[in-house]
């Protein structure tokens, strides 16, 4: 099988056999009827809601949106158009996409695919989804690996270190035919199956063991991700923890496996391991296809990697001060008390006293044409509008990454007073979106200019 590595962007055309313009690329990068074929089975698969949800250390979402949609144009050709996902799919063909931010499409300053990875690892890191822990551990120039390789190469170096510290054990019941007697006799398949056999026992017992849940969970990923990596270095590494594992069984059942899984002091050090291992493993077996060919996506929406990065960015630079309530730990509000309808709940609360300030992040690029409304759509300015009165808050800020030179907006009401409805936009700097305005407009109070 040969292997083919494809970059994107978010909301990318793709068709078959038709040229379109990679990061970096010459433009003639082309998918074949074999890739957009099983790309296309993917896809549907996971409009049929196959797709489930991602849960990871506190990130958490039920999106179940395909990440790419598929459409036709006038003469009948179908269109795969990538929707607002970032990572990777691997397809059973061999061919692997690698889809990145639009942000870094459209903006001369940010268009390397260096610099749009180095964004992509700031947001999970800043999630929670990569541990900085792990991440300086794993000693990565991530810039030029594919984000999928990177989340490989984190989760080895976690096995490795808890290879180091030591495999834990646990108490496994089995039943087995032994020819000495232990643990307690079942006698009614003692008789079944040893009648003729008087040396021979039947008999249930507990095994002190390695292969327990959580280290089958661990050897199945380990043999899954050698199936795919296309890293030499990966390959290697994973070659090495299997013979580790050697003695640990596969997970026949990794749902029951899962659920089978003991917290507490004693297995701390599997919990991140093993969020790596839901990921992967759900991964591979919400887009299974019929037979024996699978697909491998590891895939999160940028609506909710923004979100989640500016909430984190503001906990941090607001100190003590405000209280920061992300939408994830919010209970929210209902546009109606009786009966309770129609929930309001805002991306990001700020509270400080009475005052009350709502952040809702869009991960969009507005356009600078009013005449347009610049983009904005008319349901998320009733939503916002909506927010200011139930919630009785001083403001409503947008929150927008900058991509263009539009200045930052505001609306009032008749009379006019103050702004009660703001959009507002991060620059992309270095190594993440810079808040500092923000952040100074929320404690002073000021507006941009």
């Amino acid at each position: 099988m040969s292997t083919r590595n494809f970059t994107v962007y978010e909301y990318e055309r793709l068709y078959v056999d038709k040229p379109f313009q990679a990061p970096e690329g010459d433009g003639k990068e082309k998918l074949s009827k074999d890739d957009f074929n099983a790309l296309r089975s993917f896809i549907l698969k996971q409009e049929e809601g196959a797709g489930g949800s991602l849960s990871f250390k506190g990130f958490e979402t039920e999106e179940t949106t395909a990440c790419m949609k598929l459409s036709a144009n006038k003469s009948g050709q179908e269109i795969l158009t990538v929707q607002n996902y970032v990572g990777t799919i691997m397809l059973f063909t061999g061919t692997t996409i690698e889809i990145l931010p639009k942000l870094f499409k459209d903006n001369k300053e940010l268009s390397s695919k260096e610099q749009a990875r180095r964004l992509v690892v700031e947001m999970l890191k800043a999630c929670g989804v990569i541990t900085y822990k792990s991440f300086q551990n794993a000693g990565l120039k991530y810039e030029k690996m594919p984000i999928f390789e990177i989340y490989i190469r984190i989760f080895l170096n976690e096995v490795f270190d808890l290879y180091k510290k030591g495999l834990k054990s646990g108490y496994e019941l089995k039943q087995e035919n032994e020819k000495f007697l232990k643990g307690k006799l079942l006698f009614s398949q003692h008789i079944k199956y040893n009648f003729a056999h008087a040396e021979r026992f039947f008999v249930e017992y507990d095994e002190f063991t390695v292969n327990r849940p959580e280290n089958r969970l661990i050897k199945t990923t380990l043999q899954c991700l050698k199936r795919v990596t296309h890293s030499e270095e990966n390959k290697r590494d994973l070659r090495r923890l299997l013979m580790i594992f050697e003695s640990v069984e596969s997970s026949t059942h990794i749902d029951s496996d899962f659920q089978k899984c003991t917290g507490g002091r004693n297995m701390k050090e599997y919990e991140y391991i093993l969020s790596f291992c839901k990921m992967f493993l759900h991964g591979l077996s919400y887009s299974t296809y019929a037979g024996k060919h699978d697909t491998l996506a590891l895939l999160f929406p940028m609506e909710k990697l923004f979100e989640g990065y500016i909430a984190k960015k503001l906990e941090k630079e607001l100190g003590n001060d405000w209280r920061v309530i992300p939408q994830s730990k919010g209970k929210g509000k209902h546009l109606f008390d009786n009966p309770k309808m129609f929930l309001l709940k805002p991306d990001i609360y700020l509270e400080k006293g009475e005052k009350i300030i709502l952040l809702d992040t869009k991960w969009k690029v507005l356009q600078n044409d009013r005449t347009q409304n610049y983009g904005i759509s008319q349901a998320d300015m009733y939503q916002m509008f909506a927010y200011y009165h139930r919630y009785n808050a001083e403001r409503v800020i947008l929150v927008y990454p900058q991509a263009n030179d539009l200045q930052p907006l505001g609306w009032t009401v008749d009379p006019p007073g103050e702004e009660i409805i703001s959009a507002r936009f991060v620059p992309y700097e270095e190594g993440g979106f810079n808040v500092e305005d923000l952040v100074n407009e929320i404690n002073c109070g000021q507006k941009l200019k």
